[in-house]
């Protein structure tokens, strides 16, 4: 956030934040040059509670609620330090003392913001700023449309200062707007309907002070999956950059190639994924594969064989999977406790399909988990291993990543637990790991279920292979036992030819051209511009695509 920021890429993550208006370009070059001053002053002070707290509150007025609530949760954490008496919280007071001797003009600027005299600023400070995180946190929330947990913090906050105005006006209205909230959700499933009600979005944004090598793949990073490509297909298809038809003709996208005339029913690719999580006990913590009952048509073309860690006792199902993991994200957790983490629902293969949202969050968390061991396994920046670097965030259209104040307080117990500074690396600051989640989101599998069994994964490869509703490859049938994707000719396929894979059903290839762009939506966040939609679509659409 100290870089140089690139304002013409500027676009807030929400579209309405109460009292605050949408930022002119006046506004992003003074908030800008503001963010960078307080970042470095971060970077040279990070056990400074005022600085986190006026970035904070910059972070609101520049719309970025998801932001401004890690800063805000900072400052609670640093002040919680502060009265538990520890390290932490003697580093705090330390931080604090230089602030008040070296920044006159700033205690001035605060005093006069709150009608405050200087001295009593001085002796009171440090209430103040934990008072104005308890705000700022509650906003954060409630813009983020986190409603229900912003109404948790507020309560919270109130237990502490349960006179303060501001709070007891974001009550009245948190509680209202969840009333009308409750209200405008048609009756479901009790559980579902739970869900809708208390999970917040944002809008996935690139923000404008990341790096071009943060936007775009490089070009040896694409020689990379090149190679990888090669290996995993035998030979039979690579990676290569591509353009595709979609609304945003300037984004660089890839594609895959068959690098030789490939015959029907012939299997294309064998990806092995990189990092899943199940809840199956028995389940290969690599590829989540039950290790107790693998069925034969994976074990024709993946052998098995089962192997424990040297440095512990956890079982996966082949050499591949544990040196993967050796190689990734096992080192720094292993022997860790994980029951920081919100707890993973029991399997019951009696819910039905649309009630597996329960688990999201919980897996999402331990494959959240794993990225960031992985970067610290490999002491690299979380963005640029060799994993993550390989994905993007869907910023084009408006696509949404589901947002609750556990986005943040999970995140920061996986740093702490291994034994990374949240104050002082910020190469882990909180726009970092906003971006993995984003990332994420839009790279990995759907909840899916294996057996009545729940499993979350990313692969490295099989999310290069773009949409056609007439794809010429798909998912070997029965394969659905693993999250290793198995991807087979679905007719010949000259050299040369992209292969397409399909990211809807049958069901939904079926459905005409209108249903299918409806279920594209969440992909494309535009209508399909493939052969079969261009044939399919009404005349009058035909300009668009």
């Amino acid at each position: 956030m100290d870089r140089e920021w690139r304002l013409d890429t500027y676009k807030e993550t929400v579209t309405w934040v109460g009292i605050y208006q949408a930022p002119n370009r006046d506004d992003l070059l003074h908030f800008s040059s503001q963010a960078q001053a307080l970042t470095k002053r971060i970077i040279g002070s990070p056990y400074c509670v005022t600085h986190w707290s006026a970035r904070a509150h910059l972070l609101q007025r520049l719309r970025y609620p998801e932001l401004s609530v890690g800063d805000a949760y900072k400052v609670r954490l640093l002040l919680e330090a502060v009265k538990a008496r520890s390290d932490l919280g003697d580093k705090v007071i330390l931080a604090h003392r230089e602030f008040l001797r070296t920044n006159q003009t700033e205690l001035r600027d605060i005093a006069i913001q709150e009608s405050l005299d200087i001295d009593n600023l001085r002796a009171g400070i440090l209430d103040l700023l934990d008072l104005k995180s308890w705000i700022c946190l509650v906003e954060g929330l409630f813009y983020a449309h986190a409603t229900a947990d912003s109404l948790d913090v507020c309560r919270e906050g109130l237990n502490i200062y349960p006179n303060d105005p501001g709070l007891l006006w974001w009550r009245e209205v948190i509680e209202e707007h969840l009333d009308l909230k409750r209200k405008s959700i048609p009756p479901t499933g009790e559980a579902s309907r739970d869900s809708t009600i208390r999970n917040g979005g944002v809008y996935m944004r690139q923000y404008p002070w990341m790096s071009v090598d943060e936007l775009r793949r490089s070009d040896s990073l694409v020689e990379k999956l090149k190679n990888e490509f090669v290996e995993a297909s035998k030979g039979k298809c690579t990676v290569d950059r591509t353009r595709l038809s979609d609304h945003d003709r300037s984004a660089e996208d890839l594609g895959v190639f068959a690098t030789q005339d490939i015959p029907a029913d012939d299997v294309v690719l064998i990806d092995v994924t990189s990092i899943g999580v199940s809840n199956d006990p028995n389940s290969c913590p690599t590829c989540s594969i039950n290790l107790q009952d693998r069925p034969p048509d994976i074990q024709c073309i993946f052998p098995a064989e089962p192997r424990s860690l040297p440095c512990c006792n956890e079982r996966y199902c082949s050499s591949i999977c544990a040196t993967l993991a050796l190689q990734t994200f096992h080192p720094p957790i292993c022997g860790t406790d994980l029951s920081f983490l919100p707890p993973i629902r029991d399997p019951d293969t009696s819910r039905p399909p649309s009630d597996y949202w329960c688990n999201s969050w919980p897996l999402l968390s331990r494959l959240l988990l794993r990225c960031i061991a992985f970067a610290v396994h490999t002491d690299t920046h979380p963005l640029y291993t060799t994993l993550l670097s390989r994905f993007k965030a869907s910023y084009t259209g408006d696509h949404r990543l589901v947002f609750n104040f556990s986005n943040i307080v999970d995140a920061f117990k996986i740093l702490q637990n291994l034994n990374i500074d949240i104050f002082a690396d910020l190469r882990f600051d909180t726009w970092v790991l906003h971006t993995i989640q984003c990332r994420i989101a839009n790279n990995k599998s759907g909840i899916d279920t294996i057996d009545g069994y729940e499993f979350v994964h990313v692969n490295p490869l099989y999310c290069f292979l773009n949409h056609d509703c007439e794809p010429n490859s798909l998912q070997l049938p029965q394969m659905d036992t693993c999250s290793i994707e198995f991807i087979v000719a679905k007719r010949d396929i000259k050299k040369g030819e992209q292969i397409f894979t399909s990211y809807l059903s049958q069901e939904g290839l079926d459905l005409p051209w209108e249903a299918r762009q409806e279920e594209l939506f969440r992909w494309i966040r535009g209508d399909c511009g493939c052969e079969r939609c261009m044939k399919e679509a009404p005349k009058g659409q035909l300009a668009t695509l």
